[in-house]
């Protein structure tokens, strides 16, 4: 159903008042709420761009499996960074381009060469996550009886049937989607436009890995077992890059993301020779092997391999407009 315009101006309000209290963009989440018009996208995509803030899209039409439904809402995103001027964050390019990421890097590209301002990230796992009593699975009725099988129940790790599905869709909860490649995780981790991202929450010890393996995935597996890319190019897209793209806009991002006098000491001393990741679907909250210590604001937060837990580094990270 579509909103109303007061409820649009509500909405509009609420958003200009985060930003002038320091938010650092405008989210969006369009692949959950199918029903919003691309004419109230476009309105807030504007006050992202007045304001000088990304915008982070969680993209229309990635849930549907179909190559014409998720490009097409790639596009939707693209069109309307290059009308409004916004600066346009595409979130997990993994998921998002699903099967079809050769071709959705390369509208990627093509964008960028046309000047429009637009990156994207991923996360290294073939499994994206969700709740499944979301709008993502609102066609489950019109599914095929295999591609319940790729999905898997966050509680007990048990794979679904349409029987299953139908019982925990009722109940909700978060839901595993084994939908893609070891191969497609390779080619956008790879990928130069491409930065590495966690995503995801913990609820009751259940979750999804990368919220604790990501990174270490990337160092361990990518770059030294794999060598699918190098150190220094896994580790710029994990700290130099994100924090310029948002330096000009968050004063406190130009002291991130880099070794210098006068930055942060924010800071990850790791053993190459044996990082990785622990973390699995069924215990998601295992602690990474290889990182050693972990400064934050040059707080040891991570002490031989051991978190600090009582230890909580201060200070907010906002936008230039307070």
């Amino acid at each position: 159903m579509q909103i109303t315009n007061d409820q649009l101006t509500e909405i509009t309000k609420l958003i200009e008042e985060g930003l002038q209290q320091g938010a650092i963009g405008v989210g969006f989440g369009l692949a959950y709420t199918p029903a919003a018009t691309n004419e109230e996208f476009l309105s807030i995509l504007k006050i992202a761009a007045e304001n000088r803030v990304f915008a982070y899209i969680h993209l229309r039409g990635t849930s549907s499996w179909n190559p014409d439904s998720t490009l097409l809402g790639l596009k939707e995103a693209i069109s309307g960074a290059e009308g409004t001027g916004v600066r346009l964050h595409i979130d997990h390019a993994n998921s998002s381009g699903g099967p079809y990421i050769k071709e959705f890097l390369q509208e990627i590209e093509l964008a960028i060469e046309q000047g429009i301002k637009v990156t994207t990230d991923a996360y290294p796992y073939e499994a994206g996550s969700s709740f499944i009593e979301s709008t993502l699975f609102d066609d489950w009725n019109k599914w095929d009886d295999n591609r319940f099988s790729l999905l898997e129940w966050a509680k007990t790790g048990e794979r679904l049937t349409r029987e299953t599905f139908k019982k925990h869709r009722n109940t909700g909860g978060q839901v595993h989607m084994h939908t893609r490649t070891e191969q497609m995780t390779k080619q956008v981790i790879k990928h130069p436009s491409v930065m590495i991202s966690n995503d995801g929450n913990i609820q009751n010890g259940k979750g999804h890995p990368r919220i604790s393996g990501s990174f270490t995935k990337v160092l361990g597996k990518y770059v030294r077992d794999q060598k699918a890319i190098s150190l220094m190019d896994a580790l710029i897209k994990m700290t130099i890059d994100p924090a310029k793209l948002l330096e000009d806009f968050v004063p406190k991002m130009k002291a991130k993301g880099r070794i210098s006098i006068g930055a942060d000491a924010d800071l990850v001393l790791f053993d190459p020779l044996t990082v990785a990741d622990q973390a699995t679907y069924a215990n998601p909250t295992i602690s990474p092997k290889g990182i050693i210590y972990v400064l934050v604001n040059g707080a040891i937060v991570v002490n031989n391999g051991k978190l600090l837990e009582s230890v909580k580094p201060r200070g907010p990270i906002r936008c230039i407009f307070l």
